[in-house]
């Protein structure tokens, strides 16, 4: 006889009833079901999945598709409107910060009550204690204080050591991770990849697209509630990718086609281009301009190789970064650049060019210039920000005519075939190896 999944979901719905006052929820309760008072709000639908043992699964989806809502019903924080549902084994999550914890009760006692919610004795729990705190990285002092004088680095890490302690059957992680430090980030999914070769079921919830695809067997498309397709994480991720991005005409025509055939459906739809198009929601929040002294830069935009602006770039493409420079005072030897940062500030590359024909030219007052950088886009999966400037020369001394820090944000996604060789970092290399004997 086959072994049973891990968890098993037959149409399960969740539906809210949304009141727009409080003391509507009074009176429907006094006409029992004779008038409404609330509008219905359909978070899932119509759910179906089998998980089996042993599999890494990603779900991916806008904000609001209901990832969040499918992962409470799991763990049973939540329960399902409509529908039925099967879990296999102890289920061990790290959801929203903090849940689970008594905000009143220290981080030990804590550990003790998270513990025995997931199913230890207090003798199993004082074997495993030293390790927990070990992994957590909380200091003594931090464990006899009330958690709520935690931050949320705190919170994570001291859930996430408790989650991963119990050893669970089925491990289930939403996007709680992303507040932790970046050294602790990778310890926890060091620990997920070794609970993944043990055996362990693990459920996982991540906008990272790239980390779907490297740490998932299997990835769920979610929208609106429902499950467009399944499949290998890259097509998935692919197929999220093509309906977040699209333009707002065609992501209906998108998601009908994924609902009717899943991931069959690609191969049936158009590319618009060979780049994806703008994203609206990447704006550049730290955008800082300096005093302008004798002119100003305008339309910055970076553009595939058509002339198209984008924001949302491939690895191993190229682009160019393009602004236009106007001359208020005359300006001599003027120079461009443009670098390029991580979101923490890190300088990656950039460029300081004449950019003109001769090097010693002066602009005149009134005059403009459009200025474009070409690069290629050797950046891994993240997001990105870009500075411009312009100077000229002054008493011998290059100063800035007009600057602009964190002028524009753009993401890289990497949608190319796993190579043999995986990339690893900030920049892919385009690595090669060979065994010498």
């Amino acid at each position: 006889m086959s072994e049973q999944p891990a968890i098993t979901l037959r149409d399960i719905g969740k539906c809210y009833r949304i009141y727009d006052r409080p003391e509507d929820r009074l009176k429907q309760m006094l006409v029992r079901g004779r008038k409404m008072y609330f509008r219905e709000f359909q978070a899932l639908q119509n759910i179906s999945l089998t998980i089996p043992k042993g599999r890494t699964v990603g779900l991916v989806g806008r904000n609001g598709s209901g990832k969040s809502t499918l992962l409470q019903i799991i763990c049973g924080t939540l329960a399902a409107t409509t529908g039925s549902m099967q879990v296999n084994g102890r289920i061990s999550a790290l959801l929203e910060l903090g849940a689970g914890f008594n905000p009143d009760f220290s981080g030990k006692e804590n550990i003790y009550l998270n513990a025995a919610i997931l199913g230890l004795t207090r003798e199993q729990t004082d074997e495993k204690y030293d390790d927990i705190v070990a992994f957590s990285g909380l200091q003594a002092h931090h464990l006899v204080q009330a958690v709520k004088t935690y931050s949320s680095g705190m919170y994570v890490r001291l859930a996430f050591a408790v989650a991963v302690a119990v050893e669970p059957d089925i491990l289930v992680v939403d996007e709680a991770l992303a507040v932790g430090d970046e050294a602790f980030q990778r310890k926890c999914f060091a620990r997920i990849h070794d609970l993944k070769a043990k055996g362990t079921t693990i459920l996982f919830v991540s906008h990272a697209a790239q980390m779907v695809i490297e740490l998932c067997d299997h990835a769920i498309l979610l929208d609106t509630g429902e499950i467009l397709c399944e499949g290998p994480p890259r097509e998935v991720v692919t197929a999220y990718h093509k309906l977040i991005f699209a333009p707002a005409e065609r992501k209906e025509t998108i998601r009908s086609a994924l609902q009717q055939v899943g991931l069959a459906a690609m191969a049936q739809l158009p590319e618009a281009s060979k780049s994806l198009p703008l994203d609206d929601t990447l704006r550049s929040e730290s955008m800082v301009e300096y005093e302008q002294q004798g002119g100003a830069i305008s339309k910055v935009r970076i553009e595939d190789l058509t002339g198209a602006a984008v924001n949302i770039l491939k690895t191993g493409e190229r682009y160019r970064f393009c602004y236009q420079v106007q001359f208020d005072e005359e300006a001599r030897k003027p120079k461009f650049g443009m670098l390029i940062k991580t979101q923490r500030g890190l300088d990656l590359g950039g460029a300081v060019a004449h950019a003109l024909a001769d090097a010693d030219t002066t602009q005149q007052a009134g005059t403009q210039v459009d200025v474009a950088f070409a690069f290629d886009c050797i950046f891994r999966p993240g997001h990105y920000f870009i500075n411009c400037g312009a100077t000229k020369l002054q008493d011998d001394e290059d100063i800035f005519i007009h600057r602009i820090i964190d002028a524009l944000q753009f993401k890289v996604v990497d949608e190319r075939e796993l190579p043999a060789i995986k990339p690893a970092g900030l920049i892919d290399l385009n690595v090669e190896c060979a065994l010498l004997t």
